[in-house]
């Protein structure tokens, strides 16, 4: 019996099309020239699939597929590129591995951010699609590592990271389920207090808005650190950011909410 396939993510620009898609339980990737799939046509799984299926390689054993040429007589190239993931070096050891196929996505959040089920425990999910995005999981695992080790509380748990097929292949990581109102005005000294101990960890949180706040169980928590940077690095000033926390904890035009 053929796996069930398909279409999770997608990448598209004038240069390239890029799928990451499911095959049973294998995350594959497929690279293709913008004229083997209509433009209409390049969006929906059924019709991306539809075009795909015809390529001579399609049935075969790869991991990823690059496919260039004219549309009636397409060149296919298997495994020319590696599936992307984050380099041991850019990893904690002794943290928790978790597969992606084992999680149970729920809801998805965003494009690249899920909540789902481990153990029966409720999670947030949050991983790099392609290889272009790696950049900003590096930079948010290392900040959750940097304030862990200056013993900042006022964040979610990291959980462990998830990875696609085998543990060498870290693609996302899983961290804890916040619940509770995001912050308002009202809340503007117990968040000025958070983001104090945030720029004595050496940190610009760079993204402030009301959505990355959630008071629960009466502790304010900040998360979503991915435009996070060293001070030395930052175009703002650490009072630079605490003086825009006001108009950010204001704003109610629901830019930034997921």
């Amino acid at each position: 019996m053929q796996a069930k396939e398909e279409v999770v993510s997608l990448g598209l620009d004038d240069e390239s099309l890029v799928y990451r898609i499911r095959r049973g339980h294998r995350i594959l990737y497929v690279e293709v020239s913008p004229n083997i799939i209509p433009r209409a046509e390049r969006t929906e799984s059924y019709t991306v699939l539809k075009h795909l299926r015809s390529l001579p390689l399609w049935s075969t054993n790869w991991q990823t597929l690059t496919v260039t040429g004219p549309i009636d007589s397409p060149t296919c190239q298997p495994d020319v590129f590696r599936p992307h993931s984050l380099q041991p070096s850019h990893l904690v050891q002794g943290t928790p591995m978790h597969d992606l196929a084992d999680l149970n996505l729920t809801e998805r959040i965003s494009d690249r951010v899920f909540k789902g089920t481990k153990d029966d425990n409720t999670v947030v999910i949050k991983i790099a699609r392609f290889a272009h995005e790696l950049g900003y999981l590096r930079q948010e695992l290392k900040a959750y590592e940097v304030f862990r080790a200056h013993g900042f509380r006022h964040m979610p748990e990291i959980y462990g990271y998830v990875f696609e097929e085998s543990s060498d292949r870290v693609v996302g990581f899983s961290m804890e389920y916040l619940e509770g109102p995001h912050a308002g005005v009202e809340d503007l000294e117990d968040c000025r207090k958070v983001l104090a101990l945030v720029h004595r960890c050496g940190y610009i949180l760079g993204d402030i808005n009301r959505y990355n706040w959630i008071r629960t169980d009466g502790d304010m928590k900040v998360f979503d650190f991915e435009a996070a940077l060293w001070q030395s690095e930052a175009n703002i000033s650490p009072s630079d950011e605490l003086a825009a926390l006001p108009f950010q904890l204001s704003d109610n035009s629901g830019v930034g909410r997921r």
